[in-house]
């Protein structure tokens, strides 16, 4: 329970805050809580505690403590702190003490387990029931009604799933940019799964007009399920339809135009 210099500011605010709260009841305070006026007489930086058992040549080992603006140390007079048996004697066990430290391997645990979460999902639903992008967050954010805040919720980053081959010709770079333009993506790979990267029916049909308007290629939605990346679905274009020509001018507009065949019913039925 040693006061930690390096929160001395915390420390001081920590205290004050307690005494305050114990001053309607005296008698409830310990001497020692009593006695401290200025916590900052008290406080002592890890290091100094360090530098004060080297200069005796004695070993101190320090960790956190129960108390949040304190450390604990245990020193040893008999040499260094190297080859002891120190679990759960100096660490704090139970309690709220587990979470206070971080855990670095925790990151890689997280995408192995997002990534076997989608391969099992994958043997188990058809594939357009497979969700796009998995994330795992420590706990789900909810609104004052006690309900999951969708809102809140961290939206899935597809940019990192795009790590495909580049485009090899000129027709695949056109399509590569309609699948990122489709997207909201920065680049799209000639192997990445269109509907990996959070695609769906309805930007599937926005694509096909870009299709169509830039390549002047007509593509059927069924052929583009079946074929949902740059690379599968670029054969299909060569050979496939082209889209209708363009409405153009063949001659000057008359000065009357003639009726159209529902103007001349009209007309008929007038008659």
């Amino acid at each position: 329970g040693v006061p930690n210099a390096r929160l001395r500011d915390e420390a001081v605010l920590a205290v004050s805050a307690r005494l305050l709260e114990r001053r309607s009841a005296p008698e409830a305070m310990t001497g020692s809580q009593r006695g401290v006026s200025d916590p900052q007489q008290l406080a002592l930086d890890p290091g100094q505690l360090a530098d004060w058992a080297a200069a005796r040549g004695w070993g101190v080992a320090m960790t956190w403590s129960r108390t949040a603006d304190c450390f604990d140390a245990l020193v040893f007079a008999d040499g260094a702190v190297e080859g002891r048996a120190l679990t759960g004697v100096h660490l704090p066990s139970g309690g709220a003490d587990a979470v206070t430290a971080t855990d670095p391997a925790a990151a890689a645990r997280t995408d192995a387990l997002v990534g076997s979460l989608r391969d099992h999902l994958k043997e188990r639903l058809p594939s357009h029931l497979v969700p796009a992008a998995v994330l795992a967050i420590a706990e789900l954010p909810l609104n004052a009604n006690g309900k999951v805040d969708r809102h809140a919720l961290p939206a899935p980053d597809f940019a990192a799933q795009a790590t495909g081959r580049a485009p090899r010709t000129p027709g695949e770079a056109m399509l590569c940019g309609a699948f990122a333009d489709v997207l909201g993506l920065d680049r799209v790979g000639v192997d990445d799964d269109f509907f990996a990267l959070g695609g769906h029916s309805l930007l599937a049909t926005k694509l096909i007009s870009r299709i169509r308007t830039t390549l002047g290629a007509e593509v059927e939605l069924r052929v583009f399920f079946a074929h949902p990346s740059v690379a599968a679905l670029a054969p299909h274009l060569e050979g496939g339809a082209r889209t209708r020509e363009p409405l153009t001018r063949r001659e000057e507009r008359p000065d009357r135009p003639p009726l159209s065949f529902a103007q001349q019913r009209l007309w008929f039925l007038h008659q």
